[in-house]
């Protein structure tokens, strides 16, 4: 019997393997047929094999089979939002310290103005103050019970070069009572108002109440002081007076301050 009953292949004239083997499968026909032949089948012949066709699946777009250019957007894509994350992610960064740093200042004052007795700062962090209206200039309802005007003023050459300033001043008392006495400030000033010199006196002269009197006073002159040269060239035209009242006491013990 020349064809393998495994797999039945037919031995030919060139096969070399020994007779009772099957050149293609190896096995022994004497071993073969001692089993019964139901038991096996043979393996069918290249033949008889008939093809399988594979459709080919669809090609996805994972990064293996992805061609050149769609590589490089990917790439670009990537690089831009890794950049646009960094800087993104860095001015939060510094936000937030700015804003963590401003509130514990802000609670460090509040702190030590409690602690110390100071007014805690009202201005929160981030907040703005609300803007102030300006300050109305509130003018007198009343001029000053007592003004001065100038009068007269000249100069007094003494002994070993010593000299006084002369003027005379006349005081207008506008007070329902008469005035035993007052004190204040007179103020000599340029006619756009800058101030030359000022003193301080007291009269003890009585003024009876809405009376006029005139006062005589004198200022030791230095000449070494500017505003003593100044007051003493300038020419009495040019020169007002203003009088900043102090206090006055009343002819019956009321003293009064301003």
């Amino acid at each position: 019997m020349n064809e393998c009953p495994k797999c039945g292949y037919a031995r030919t004239t060139t096969d070399t393997t020994p007779s009772g083997e099957c050149p293609r499968c190896g096995v022994i026909y004497s071993k073969v047929r001692a089993i019964k032949p139901e038991s096996y089948q043979s393996s069918p012949r290249p033949e008889e094999i008939s093809e399988v066709k594979v459709e080919p699946q669809p090609t996805l777009n994972t990064p293996n089979n992805l061609d050149a250019q769609q590589k490089k957007y990917l790439i670009a894509a990537l690089i831009i939002g890794l950049v646009f994350g960094y800087f993104a992610g860095r001015e939060h960064v510094k936000y937030q310290i700015r804003s963590t740093i401003t509130e514990a200042a802000f609670e460090i004052k509040k702190t030590i103005g409690t602690v110390f007795g100071g007014a805690p700062p009202t201005k929160e962090p981030g907040k703005k103050s609300p803007t102030k209206s300006p300050e109305k200039i509130v003018k007198p309802d009343a001029p000053p019970p007592i003004t001065a005007a100038l009068v007269k003023k000249g100069f007094y050459n003494g002994e070993y070069g010593r000299g006084e300033i002369t003027f005379t001043v006349q005081f207008t008392s506008s007070t329902e009572k008469n005035v035993r006495a007052f004190d204040g400030v007179l103020n000599f000033t340029d006619l756009l108002d800058n101030e030359i010199m000022s003193a301080k006196l007291a009269v003890n002269d009585p003024v009876g109440a809405g009376h006029t009197f005139d006062w005589n006073g004198s200022i030791d002159y230095n000449q070494f002081m500017d505003k003593h040269q100044r007051l003493k060239s300038a020419d009495q035209q040019n020169i007002k007076i203003t009088f900043a009242l102090r206090k006055i006491l009343f002819e019956d013990g009321e003293v009064k301050e301003f």
